[in-house]
């Protein structure tokens, strides 16, 4: 469990650069542990991503993910196109990346589906890395920022899509539920929108 401590003073941080990053908020979990949330990455912190993401001893992220790809090799600059925003959640003092949160617009992933049609619809995607994974830290983590985003968008429906049994326990305590559909990867879809939007 976190217990979150926004940072006071109201800051513009759904537009940064990319390697701009800033500190939106404090975080300490039961065992006293200091962290901090910022939105965007800097160098440091996506070098990092780079590093957990090109981790082949991280079976789960490997196999349920293609995190190896998209930041491991692949272009950290190019992917932040297109009016995403990453979160990420430090362990202080040292600074270590134990988990990022990203949110986008994007098309709902499968093809059949008529119930998405003309909606805002947005991805949303869940990562936590070694050794933090487990540790009760994304719930409540993932909820700070959830709501940040959908602040900035109310009307968005948010779409995931997953093939880890581990992140649907997580995804549920979000709020999103299963569409009974699979994206045309072969994982299951699940959708989230707040009360009051849509059907």
């Amino acid at each position: 469990m976190l217990t979150i401590k926004p940072k006071a003073g109201k800051k513009d941080f759904f537009n940064l650069p990319v390697y701009k990053s800033e500190k939106i908020a404090s975080a300490t979990n039961n065992e006293g542990q200091k962290y901090s949330i910022y939105a965007g990455l800097d160098r440091k912190l996506s070098e990092q991503l780079k590093t957990c993401s090109l981790n082949k001893k991280d079976t789960e992220l490997q196999k349920t993910t293609r995190d190896y790809k998209r930041f491991g090799i692949g272009n950290y600059e190019e992917w932040y196109k297109g009016g995403k925003i990453i979160f990420a959640l430090v362990a202080e003092p040292e600074n270590k990346l134990a988990a990022i949160i990203w949110y986008g617009p994007k098309a709902y992933p499968t093809v059949e589906s008529h119930a998405m049609s003309g909606k805002d619809t947005h991805t949303a995607a869940y990562r936590s890395y070694a050794p933090f994974r487990g540790s009760h830290l994304m719930t409540d983590f993932a909820h700070f920022v959830q709501n940040l985003y959908l602040a900035q968008h109310p009307g968005a429906v948010l779409w995931i899509e997953t093939g880890s049994k581990t992140g649907v326990g997580l995804f549920h305590h979000l709020g999103f539920r299963e569409t009974g559909e699979v994206s045309i990867l072969g994982k299951t879809v699940m959708v989230y929108q707040r009360a009051g939007y849509g059907n």
